[in-house]
């Protein structure tokens, strides 16, 4: 898998706006978080971090508060827009979040987000990036490879006696009905948004955009 950056910006309506760019890509967070007062950097982990503007006029964000609850910091009251990037070292440019790392912030967000009245969603493209996991598939689905549809049938458990299920127990592998078939010992992987299965857009919240829009 090519390196990538993740960042996301998480507005106070719930809306999330995910950026995946090329390795070393990183943000200047004087540039994205203007205002009257400095803007916040909350360390959430070594490799997430969440900034915001605690002066600005816009309101409080009930998903970032509660994802910084989620990381310990249960006095804090996040305001208008937050930017989840990697770590930013004490300066004003932050790095983006690895794919293991982009994974892990976005299982924290939808734990949060179960909360009643919370509504985490976002907007994508066809050709931009989403993170599927392999369990989002259903058989008929498509699942794409190198370019190429195949039609999902089921995952798979590796034999008992086989070195990967010694190795990686209970890992599992994708079978497809044209005997295709694709490990998925992974937690997600990044697909692009028009060749995402359809029970992707329902359980994730987000809404599906024209290319031309």
């Amino acid at each position: 898998m090519a390196e990538i950056s993740c960042f996301s910006s998480l507005d106070p309506d719930g809306r999330i706006n995910t950026r995946v760019q090329g390795a070393g890509t990183v943000l200047d967070l004087a540039e994205a978080l203007p205002g009257p007062a400095p803007y916040v950097t909350l360390r959430l982990t070594d490799d997430i971090e969440l900034h915001y503007q605690p002066a600005g006029p816009e309101p409080r964000n009930a998903i970032a508060t509660a994802l910084a609850a989620h990381y310990g910091f249960v006095s804090t009251s996040v305001r208008g827009t937050a930017e989840l990037t990697g770590p930013s070292n004490d300066s004003d440019r932050a790095q983006g979040m690895d794919h293991h790392t982009f994974v892990a912030l976005h299982d924290a967000l939808t734990a949060v987000s179960q909360a009643p009245g919370a509504h985490l969603y976002s907007m994508v493209r066809p050709d931009e990036w989403v993170f599927v996991c392999p369990t989002d598939y259903e058989q008929g689905d498509l699942i794409w490879f190198g370019g190429q549809p195949h039609v999902f049938v089921r995952l798979v458990d590796y034999p008992a006696d086989c070195e990967t299920a010694r190795l990686f127990p209970g890992v599992q592998y994708v079978l497809c009905e044209d005997g295709f078939t694709m490990g998925a010992s992974g937690s997600s992987y990044p697909t692009r948004a028009s060749e995402a299965p359809p029970g992707y857009w329902q359980r994730t919240g987000d809404q599906f955009l024209p290319a031309d829009s």
